[in-house]
């Protein structure tokens, strides 16, 4: 891979923007941090405050800094979606979805109920390209996507509403939705299962899905909202967690194009689909010529287990990508009891263009295989993937009695 750069957390946003001339948006006020950032234009931007001393929606010139209008009395504002036929602002808040006049700053609508089922905290919401008088978002308490007509309220649910579920019928703590018209597809983070589905726009069908951790924000370029054709995506992990933070992008289904080792929340294409502004506290617009085939990367380490209660029935972990997150793996399992690590992997891929061919994207009938397996015994073992590690891997430990379980994986540059 070439453009590897090495370097430390902490250093990484202040990197980004020397390196990749990136565009840094901080507002005014103490404690800020921004949810998401919509580019309307080439000096104008949308954007959520949604922690600091007042939480809002501003919209902004870059330029001059000067505030056209700000909209508060929201809780928690984060994803912001816009539609250009109806010069609309949608913007995911905690108790559901506001609809906002792009011009004014009036609230039109505030969504907090479909069909009778209140809503609650929702991250990230899209127009449907297809329908301009359709949003679609996730409703992560209650383990639901809902596609929703804001003008006649018709909507249609995926998912058991109020119920997690692991299967293909439902989702567990959802966090964004994605549509592409251009292949009957819509992309779900299903955050709390570890994977993207890829159902058909009508949510009636799972196509196939990427084994990812933790999933968070998914994005697509587009040529216009009417989407005659998409580009590159964009994946990001969940906000927060014990998982290692992630941001890549892949284009044309099958070729990894970037992979930053930062949470990104609600990336975002500016129009000219030149660059992304994306969130991490402050807005950070890059330029995604810099990004081309560029991997930065340093240790990361997901803590699995800790000091946790593992019984003979088996512990498996959601899927660790190395293909992104660094491949150079070490393993530590420290167990108050012996037992067996098995090292699983995907029986197959998926072969379908709009996911397929990354090498975390499976198929809905993959298995679980076993590639390798390591006894342990009471106390602590460490296991290195010897040369090339899987570009997509689960572990599953089984003690041989009830055992007391700290399992840790790092991943290295």
């Amino acid at each position: 891979m070439s453009g590897v750069v090495t370097l430390s957390a902490r250093a990484l946003s202040l990197a980004l923007a020397e390196a990749l001339d990136t565009e840094i948006l901080v507002p005014a006020e103490k404690n800020t941090y921004i949810g998401c950032v919509y580019p309307l234009s080439e000096d104008e931007v949308v954007f959520s405050q949604t922690g600091g001393e007042t939480m809002y929606v501003a919209r902004m010139n870059t330029e001059t800094g000067a505030i056209r209008w700000k909209v508060t009395g929201l809780t928690l504002p984060h994803g912001i979606d816009y539609s250009y036929e109806d010069n609309m602002i949608a913007v995911a808040h905690s108790d559901g979805v506001a609809l906002i006049d792009a011009g004014t700053g009036s609230i039109v609508k505030n969504i907090t109920s479909v069909g009778g089922n209140v809503l609650g905290r929702v991250y990230s919401v899209t127009f449907n390209p297809s329908n301009k008088d359709e949003i679609l978002f996730a409703v992560y308490s209650k383990h639901v996507v809902v596609k929703l007509n804001h003008v006649t309220g018709e909507y249609t649910v995926f998912g058991a509403w109020g119920t997690q579920k692991s299967d293909l019928t439902g989702l567990s703590y959802p966090l964004d939705v994605e549509i592409d018209p251009d292949n009957d597809d819509l992309l779900i983070a299903d955050s709390g299962n570890s994977r993207v589905l890829r159902m058909n726009a009508a949510m009636t069908t799972v196509k196939d899905m990427m084994l990812l951790p933790r999933p968070g924000f998914v994005r697509k370029q587009r040529w216009s909202t009417v989407s005659q054709r998409s580009l590159m995506t964009v994946v990001s992990s969940e906000p927060g967690g014990a998982m290692p933070m992630y941001t890549f992008g892949f284009a044309r289904a099958r070729r990894l194009w970037f992979s930053l080792p930062m949470q990104l929340d609600n990336p975002r294409f500016t129009p000219d689909l030149k660059a992304m502004w994306g969130a991490e506290a402050v807005g950070l617009k890059i330029p995604l010529a810099r990004l081309k085939e560029l991997y930065i990367s340093h240790p990361e380490t997901a803590i699995l287990l800790s000091g946790s209660t593992v019984g003979t029935s088996g512990y498996s972990s959601p899927p660790l990508t190395p293909a992104i997150l660094g491949n150079n793996v070490l393993v530590q399992l420290v167990s108050s009891v012996s037992g067996t690590m098995k090292v699983q992997v995907p029986d197959r891929v998926a072969q379908s263009a709009a996911l397929g061919m990354l090498p975390f994207s499976v198929p809905t009938n993959f298995e679980w295989v076993d590639a390798d397996e390591v006894a342990f015994t009471s106390g602590a073992t460490s296991y290195y993937m010897q040369s090339t590690p899987p570009p997509v891997f689960r572990l599953v430990v089984t003690p041989n009695t009830t055992a007391t379980v700290t399992l840790t994986v790092t991943f290295y540059p």
